[in-house]
């Protein structure tokens, strides 16, 4: 799947390859003699959107970081032939002959044609990029940090790859086998694989690779909790198996290297469905919600003096802080430092924040941060900066959560974990869910509890 937030130069990088399909197709069309100017607007906008889908379908616009180029350059090929199969299916020859009856015995040459320059131009323009990303100063190649704990073959085989191959932009800083030693200036190297984790936790590596040798593996075992509580990607070099919080076990190359990826944010094409339909129903619900909103608006300034939406600073996804907007529904607005769980009966909430809690008519607000990007209609309920740190440590795998966007609502809270978390045992619960939510996930699991949301938030005993 693809990483939930996308850079400005991805989004252009995506535009740019739909012009070229369209540009592309309109030129084969001025070759063959065909007049494009006969074509309604209706097929040229269908024709993005195809383009569009059949990318995203085969899941060219995953991170392709440590992938070979024969692998993305096959699935753009895939890809684009899926474009021409959709046209050739639904009649596309016919459509053109029906403009230029003379022409129908080119027509299918014309779809091949273009798939032909379609996808060797995207080949080719991919591959120009690696080589101008591989030749940019490190300071503007938004490198990955990285470290190996462990001394086995494999380690050292991906460090020798990482460094042959740095288009793939992850940077080794940190490692525990000696062999390794003076190979890159930049790179440090630890004593035991606690020293190094705790540097890397302390430095906010993004990616962790284990290649333990089997008398490092015991060691490595009870280092688990510490890895949970981090938000770093982790992946796993053979020669052991970490059973608990795995969240995925995809196979990641690294030329004739390979691992295991053990917690890692959820990857594949169809993180851009989920995205199109947080945007649809997000924009839907605030339009249809519009009045209440302004009822709500209404209602809290009349009740009480203050704002009428508040922010506040969640975790958002990869451990990220976030503002996450809310109705206001107590006295005061506290902020992070400040912040303290709402419990029943709780004097600092007003009479109609009461009804909003136990509505989740509070929330509405959120759908705006789903338009922005920062959370999405499904996912772990995003927590607050002071109650993320007061539970990382007492609950294993706490951190694992924020590996996926926030959610308006989430798979903890249709099971009854909505609300205060008062015990060890609510928390303990509610994070349960949620992993279990990442390592289960799929478009059909965010129906159901989109459905089920809609009846809980009315008989809700536990919002306060």
């Amino acid at each position: 799947m693809k990483r939930p937030y996308r850079s400005t130069f991805s989004v252009i990088h995506q535009v740019i390859e739909l012009l070229f399909g369209v540009i592309i197709f309109f030129l084969v069309l001025r070759f063959r003699s065909y007049s494009p100017d006969m074509l309604p607007v209706s097929f040229w906008v269908a024709l993005v959107m195809l383009c569009f889908a059949s990318l995203y379908l085969v899941d060219a616009y995953r991170n392709w970081r440590g992938q070979p180029f024969r692998r993305e350059a096959g699935t753009v090929l895939v890809g684009c032939g899926l474009a021409v199969f959709v046209l050739i299916r639904f009649n596309m020859p016919y459509s053109l002959s029906a403009q230029t009856p003379s022409m129908t015995h080119s027509a299918y040459s014309l779809a091949l044609t273009w798939w032909s320059l379609w996808s060797l131009t995207l080949i080719m323009s991919r591959l120009g990029i690696r080589h101008i990303l591989s030749r940019l100063p490190h300071q503007i190649r938004n490198f990955r940090s990285a470290v190996i704990l462990g001394s086995n073959e494999n380690g050292l085989r991906l460090f020798e790859w990482m460094t042959a191959n740095d288009w793939i932009r992850i940077n080794v800083y940190g490692a525990t086998n000696p062999e390794l030693a003076g190979r890159d200036p930049r790179m440090s190297i630890f004593g035991s694989l606690s020293e190094a984790l705790a540097w890397a936790n302390q430095q906010g590596i993004n990616h962790i690779y284990l290649a333990p040798l089997p008398e490092e593996e015991e060691e490595l075992l009870k280092l688990g909790p510490s890895l949970s509580d981090m938000t770093a990607s982790v992946y796993l070099l053979p020669h052991m198996l970490t059973e608990p919080f795995i969240l995925s076990g995809e196979s990641v190359a690294f030329g004739n290297t390979r691992a295991i990826a053990l917690w890692e944010s959820p990857q594949g094409y169809m993180l851009a469905v989920k995205r199109a339909m947080d945007v649809v129903l997000a924009t839907a619900a605030l339009l249809v919600l519009a009045p209440v909103f302004g009822a709500v608006a209404a209602a809290i300034k009349l009740n009480s003096s203050g704002p009428v939406i508040y922010k506040q600073m969640r975790y958002g996804w990869d451990g990220k802080q976030i503002s996450v907007y809310k109705f206001r529904t107590m006295r005061v607005c506290e902020d992070a430092q400040q912040f303290c769980q709402a419990t029943e009966n709780d004097s600092r909430v007003t009479s109609v924040g009461r009804f909003l809690r136990r509505t989740s008519l509070d929330e509405i607000p959120q759908f705006y941060n789903v338009l922005q990007g920062s959370m999405s209609l499904v996912g772990p309920r995003p927590h607050p900066v002071m109650l993320n740190e007061q539970w990382r440590k007492k609950v294993r795998g706490y951190m694992l959560r924020h590996k996926v966007k926030p959610g308006i609502t989430g798979l903890a809270q249709v099971n009854g974990f909505r609300g205060e978390t008062d015990t060890h045992e609510k928390m303990e619960k509610r994070i349960q869910y949620d992993l279990m939510y990442i390592r289960d996930w799929s478009l059909t699991l965010d129906i159901k509890i989109l459905y089920r949301t809609v009846w809980c938030v009315f008989v809700s005993k536990n919002a306060y």
